[in-house]
């Protein structure tokens, strides 16, 4: 299953996040395997400086849920985004969001865009 998340905004990217933990309650997280591929604007879930304390709290819980946050490597370079400083939860980086994108579903993920 691949969340995709592309939207700088709050209430949308929370929603997002709350669909994964709601679907992980369904499924049991031993029986998914989810990524939340973040690029473009949506950066901003993933900056301590940027994302509120809420959805850091969020974010943070799904990784110990197992699920993979990957960050578009062009976002990262574009944002000057630093992976060992400047992100709330280690991620995983994909050189570019789209072909990511293309290459999960090519392999059989489930795209979901919420």
């Amino acid at each position: 299953m691949v969340y995709h998340f592309s939207t700088h905004l709050p209430e949308k990217n929370k929603n997002a996040l709350k669909f994964i933990q709601n679907h992980i309650n369904a499924v049991g997280e031993e029986n998914i395997n989810v990524i939340a591929l973040v690029h473009a604007s949506a950066w901003v879930i993933l900056a301590r400086k940027k994302v509120s304390e809420e959805m850091a709290q969020m974010i943070e819980s799904l990784v110990e849920q197992g699920v993979d946050f990957r960050l578009c490597e062009n976002t990262r370079i574009q944002h000057k985004l630093d992976l060992d400083h400047d992100l709330v939860v280690p991620v995983s980086v994909a050189k570019a969001g789209v072909a990511e994108l293309a290459m999960l579903q090519a392999q059989g993920y489930a795209y979901i865009k919420p």
